[in-house]
């Protein structure tokens, strides 16, 4: 269904050309030499970040329940921790769920992060927000918590409701 509505195929279409209707991966190709990664660790209980970290000889585990299981391994690095909880609630509109796990990730994750952070425990927090067509990042350091003319809000009071 992913493919069905995409704009390639509806130029496809309107040409009179056949519509590309499925993406079969069959392990054609060549495996590269090697590969490297930014990350010294890899979190995540999705498949794609974890083959990655393999792939790549990258360090990886389980998501772990919060952020503070998270910081109590206390191992130092470069770290990639994807929360995709929110995913399969924006894929299916259920708007309500989405919004009650993204509080609970503020709690959860993005708080005890901010507060690693202003303690020092780690030294820059980066959060890359992805939808379907685009990805926006947003980076804090330690430094930026200096910047008092930026009034801090929770993140729930940057959704914005219709």
């Amino acid at each position: 269904m992913l493919l069905y509505e995409h704009p390639v195929n509806q130029a496809r279409e309107s040409r009179g050309e056949l519509t590309i209707n499925s993406v079969w991966f069959w392990g054609g190709g060549n495996m590269p030499q090697s590969t490297q990664s930014p990350y010294t660790y890899v979190w995540s209980d999705n498949d794609l970040p974890r083959a990655l970290a393999l792939a790549s000889d990258t360090s990886h585990s389980e998501l772990p329940a919060d952020a503070q299981e998270w910081l109590q391994t206390q191992i130092s690095g470069n770290h990639l921790v994807v929360l995709d909880a929110l995913q399969g609630k924006a894929k299916y509109r259920n708007a309500y769920d989405w919004r009650e796990t993204l509080v609970s990730m503020d709690k959860n994750w993005f708080l005890p992060a901010y507060k690693a952070l202003k303690n020092g425990k780690i030294n820059q927090l980066t959060i890359t927000a992805l939808n379907e067509t685009s990805s926006q990042r947003f980076e804090i350091t330690r430094s930026d918590l200096w910047k008092f003319w930026r009034i801090t809000k929770p993140l729930p009071a940057h959704i914005e409701t219709h």
